[in-house]
């Protein structure tokens, strides 16, 4: 909301430099659209990297086995409930015993957190999703784990 009134200030004093200086007027805003076109045009092909983690569970697990996949996203939780409300979908794991009931129900354990690993489970990267930082810090770069759970001997 600030820039493009900074722009026009600024511009304007490029327009009052001495004549092969006033030219600039017109290279500051060419090299702002050739950084920020690609940027716009990659942001409106490609979906956002939580929604194409979602997407890519999609793809792993038809609609019928859907329900028995637990997905722990602290942060992208949202975007998967709204892309993919067939999932079960939890944001943290609590040490309930509820929580622990469905993780050890649960046919397959993904998550975003790597801070996940513990004792009893380990992380296995399966992909990572990723943006410019440009577009939106948020979300910029999405990695998503297989948590196995440790065999006791």
């Amino acid at each position: 909301m600030v820039f493009p009134p900074l722009l026009v200030v600024m511009l304007r004093g490029f327009l009052r430099l001495p004549t092969p200086w006033n030219f600039s007027a017109i290279c500051v805003p060419a090299l702002l659209l050739y950084i920020v076109l690609p940027l716009a045009i990659e942001n409106h092909r490609e979906e956002a990297p939580p929604v194409r983690l979602v997407r890519y569970l999609e793809k792993l697990y038809p609609p019928s086995k859907r329900g028995n996949v637990l997905l722990i996203l602290p942060t992208t939780r949202r975007s998967a409930q709204w892309y993919a409300p067939e999932f079960k979908i939890m944001d943290h794991v609590s040490t309930s015993q509820e929580d622990e009931e469905v993780l050890r129900n649960a046919a397959a354990v993904y998550t975003e957190d790597p801070s996940l690993k513990g004792k009893e489970r380990y992380l296995i990267e399966l992909a990572e999703f990723r943006r410019s930082m440009l577009i939106y810090l948020q979300h910029r770069r999405v990695q998503l784990y297989l948590v196995e759970r440790r065999r006791s001997s």
